[in-house]
């Protein structure tokens, strides 16, 4: 079903603003830790902020909710106290409590701002709504956690939203909601602007065109193939740090890397084919397993998206010898 993130708003019937923020508390934020997590990127070079490109049908762009009015941003599913992450490098430029981010919406939240870059040299900022223990100003790294979404929503979601422009909406940059389609205040729909803009750290990318293991069960102990090929789909060359092929439980928990390659560069609108040769351990339990293509670049680990026909993760079957 649809979610949608409420701002409480004024008592004012004006337009003019859509919530109020209130003082931040006189307390020491903890610096987030800098470890990044694997998570999907977007064609765009962009991180995905809850590592997912699934948003369980939450409330869009200009959403209707009765008795708050159009969203001025996209809902992202993410279970209680799962980290958010920063979609690329930017600059934490606020961060506090803002009403309506909290509580089911009666009282305040975490939020942070960031000021980002495109590869074509346009800025904007993104805000992420309804978070805890969320990072302070300063520097922030692709795929650096932003902070945790919050537990006092049913279901959790991350609210993200994009205002074009080196400087946030002046007069409310934590805005959620509009009166009126006829005013959006300055903020974009953020998927359809992150694709059209790609990230400065990286204008070339690569998807997955083609993955492949056997078809027919493997045997516990015994070496399998995993043949995989990258595709350049932005028209410049790229280069990855490393390139991983790993194995998965059937429910995404990790097992191994059954390949790892370094300094991987894909030629501008060409392919970069690989094979791995390894073997599931004996003492694994039989059952389904995926193969799953991993990129690195900065120390930033991400899932590659797929294009064409390609399948991103891939499922198999391991039985006992």
């Amino acid at each position: 079903m649809n979610v949608s993130l409420i701002l409480q708003q004024s008592g004012e019937s004006a337009p003019k603003i859509a919530c109020m923020c209130v003082v931040a508390m006189s307390v020491v934020l903890a610096l987030l830790s800098a470890t990044v997590a694997y998570g999907q990127s977007m064609p765009s070079g962009w991180l995905w902020p809850t590592g997912s490109s699934n948003f369980c049908g939450y409330l869009g762009w200009l959403g209707y909710n009765s008795g708050w009015g159009y969203h001025l941003a996209q809902d992202m599913c993410n279970n209680a106290g799962s980290p958010v992450y920063s979609i690329g490098n930017g600059e934490v430029i606020s961060s506090g409590l803002h009403s309506g981010y909290g509580d089911y919406g009666n009282g305040p939240g975490g939020c942070v701002l960031v000021r980002y870059q495109t590869a074509d040299g346009t800025w904007f900022t993104a805000m992420y709504g309804h978070l805890d223990r969320w990072a302070g100003t300063g520097q922030i790294s692709a795929g650096q956690i932003i902070g945790y979404t919050r537990s006092d929503w049913n279901p959790p979601h991350l609210h993200f939203s994009i205002h074009p422009g080196y400087d946030p909406d002046p007069n409310n940059p934590w805005r959620g909601y509009t009166p009126s389609t006829s005013n959006v205040y300055g903020f974009t729909d953020p998927i359809p602007f992150l694709t059209a803009h790609p990230s400065a750290i990286s204008s070339g990318y690569a998807s997955v065109s083609a993955l492949s293991v056997p078809t027919s069960p493997i045997t516990l102990g015994q070496n399998f193939n995993v043949t995989f090929t990258l595709k350049e789909i932005h028209g410049a060359s790229k280069t990855f740090d490393q390139v991983a092929v790993a194995i998965l439980r059937s429910d995404n928990s990790y097992v191994y890397d059954a390949g790892m390659f370094n300094n991987v560069t894909v030629p501008a609108n060409g392919t970069w084919s690989k094979t791995a040769t390894s073997s599931l351990y004996a003492s694994n339990p039989a059952g389904t397993y995926k193969a799953i293509v991993r990129g690195n670049i900065g120390g930033t680990w991400f899932d590659f998206d797929t294009t064409g026909s390609g399948v991103n993760p891939v499922s198999f079957t391991a039985v006992s010898a």
